[in-house]
């Protein structure tokens, strides 16, 4: 089409197209959507080689698509804004462009500027700053005069029991006594008095100009959400059935359907590169065929983001959004929703523990994405077991030991084993890429994401301390074999560490969450992962990370257990 200038063309493809959508929260990229992110990389690196936004980290987006003469070819788009990209015909425009000048967002986000400055000049206020001053000297100087009162009367009351002691006190005598007591009873009250009236003046004048404050962050709150509510009314999208729609009434019609109390959609949605490209997509006849995002520029501190990695849509503002844009699209199933491929197998057993070998799909306890678990499978292995069963966790897609105790006692005895480290766990991984070092220690505190669970991010403030040694066992076809000892059992801890840029920076292959994704493993290294290591090639949608071993002192018997599913040699 004439105005389809953003959509680019393949050429000679070479790969099959894909049988369905992408499903963008659980994906590996099609071969078609990296040839995509290729060309944008290309293209990038060609004309904004400087462009200090994309350099410090941006995430990027590609659609292939097939226009209506069966063509086939891409659009992409970036997450936010970038200056010097928003006019850059190459990629597609916002939804709803917040830079224009005279448009809602800048004639509200103005009024907002203007009231946190007029509430930065209130906090700053030297008059403020004096009062605070005089009330904390105030409070000093009554402790000051109280200590000193109290000491003289202190003095002056051994003074009179002294005098009392000695008797023979004539009654004019007892009732002067009695009266110097009352004054300085009198004198101590006065004086809280006088410095309680000092002070409420000050507190008054504080709390006046606070409120005042406090009045003005009010407004803003409400400024911000009923403009965050107007622009959301502004953002209108569509989806594959030629439906059109708020991103308000979006959210709202699914807060709706899954029984989940109504709320503002969260600041920035709409504003991501998925959506961005369905729009687009739509609004221009194109048929998606397969989607991704990926991270260009450097890597932030606390995410794992490396650059050229895919990885997928957040959660929290975009898993409405696309759910609805995405609908009339036949889309790959979530994976997770998958049952496993095979059950979970005993590996030793007594009358208080078991260790089975989960397998990888197999989630551990049960959840609502999951129908089949450990827990229930093991309620029905082990149907005279009392207790929660499952003392630790493995990740859904990933397989290994897992300890299981049979009753109560047991389960808390094993709990507090793990807590204090008593339990010592070996991890087989196969790395996309070549670790740097043969072996050493990656210690990174690990944080969960408030607003896209399960993602864990790295917090030195306040994230939880997390350390994980490591060997590399092999290098083979640009491959690492590692073998992993956690000392600790964060969420994901192995995963991050080996995908962080401040860890190996090498994701385990097959994870999608951290950029490792599907990559294609030969037959020659997958028979190297099996014969060397016991380590059979997953299920499709699993990761090369396993529990190959554990090893503890028996919480009853104190008899030294020590299993592995590592070949003897």
């Amino acid at each position: 089409m004439a105005d389809n200038h953003c959509f680019h063309l393949l050429g000679n493809i070479g790969v099959s197209k894909p049988a369905q959508f992408t499903y963008p929260f659980c994906y590996s990229p099609h071969p078609l959507a990296i040839m995509a992110k290729d060309e944008v990389t290309v293209y990038i690196e060609t004309h904004y080689p400087a462009n200090v936004s994309l350099n410090e980290g941006k995430m990027m987006g590609v659609l292939v698509a097939e226009d209506s003469r069966g063509n086939v070819g891409f659009i992409a788009a970036f997450s936010g804004h970038v200056q010097g990209l928003h006019d850059d015909a190459f990629f597609v425009p916002p939804i709803y462009d917040l830079t224009v000048p005279d448009g809602e967002f800048r004639r509200g986000e103005a009024e907002i500027t203007e009231l946190n400055r007029k509430i930065r000049k209130l906090e700053n206020d030297s008059d403020l700053a004096g009062l605070e001053t005089e009330r904390k000297t105030l409070m000093a100087e009554q402790i000051a005069e109280e200590r000193n009162m109290r000491f003289k009367f202190d003095h002056d009351k051994e003074q009179r029991r002294s005098i009392r002691a000695k008797g023979n006190l004539t009654a004019e005598q007892s009732e002067s006594l009695a009266r110097e007591s009352q004054f300085q009873k009198a004198e101590m009250k006065r004086m809280r008095l006088r410095h309680a009236h000092n002070s409420a003046v000050i507190e008054n004048e504080i709390a006046r100009r606070r409120e005042e404050i406090d009045r003005l962050k009010t407004l803003r709150r409400q400024m911000s959400e009923n403009l965050q509510q107007r622009i959301f009314r502004l953002f209108v999208v569509k989806n594959a059935v030629g439906e059109s729609a708020t991103i308000e009434d979006v959210f709202a019609r699914y807060h709706r359907e899954n029984g989940e109390p109504a709320s503002l959609p969260p600041a920035g949605t709409g504003e991501c590169a998925a959506p961005r490209l369905l729009q687009y997509a739509f609004s221009h006849s194109l048929r998606p065929l397969c989607m991704g995002e990926f991270w260009y520029g450097a890597s932030p501190e606390n995410e794992v983001r490396n650059h050229g990695d895919f990885y997928p849509s957040c959660h929290h503002k975009c898993l409405p959004l696309l759910s609805w844009m995405m609908r009339g699209l036949s889309v790959e199933p979530n994976p997770l929703l998958a049952p496993p491929e095979s059950e979970a197998e005993i590996v030793w057993q007594d009358k208080w523990l078991a260790v089975v070998n989960k397998p990888s799909g197999m989630a551990s306890v049960e959840g609502k994405a999951h129908s089949r678990s450990l827990f229930s499978w093991a309620r029905e292995s082990f149907p005279d077991a009392a207790g929660p069963l499952i003392t630790h966790r493995l990740d859904q897609a990933t397989s290994g030991l897992v300890v299981i105790a049979k009753d109560g006692r047991t389960f808390t005895l094993m709990q507090q084993m793990f807590e204090r480290g008593e339990v010592a766990k070996t991890y087989i991984a196969l790395l996309r890429g070549n670790v740097a070092h043969d072996s050493g220690e990656v210690s990174l505190p690990l944080l969960p994401s408030i607003t896209d669970r399960p993602r864990q991010m790295v917090d030195s403030h306040h994230g939880k301390p997390a350390t994980t040694t490591f060997r590399t066992l092999m290098r083979i076809e640009g491959f690492s074999v590692v073998e992993f000892h956690p000392l600790q059992g964060r969420t994901h801890q192995i995963r991050v560490h080996a995908a962080h840029h401040r860890g190996l920076a090498v994701p385990v292959v097959g994870d999608t969450l951290y950029g490792g994704g599907s990559v294609p493993v030969s037959e020659n290294l997958a028979v190297a992962m099996e014969g060397e290591f016991g380590f059979p090639a997953p299920p499709a949608g699993g990761i090369w990370l396993r529990a190959a071993a554990v090893s503890f002192i028996h919480p009853v018997t104190n008899e030294k257990i020590s299993l592995s599913l590592l070949p003897k040699k």
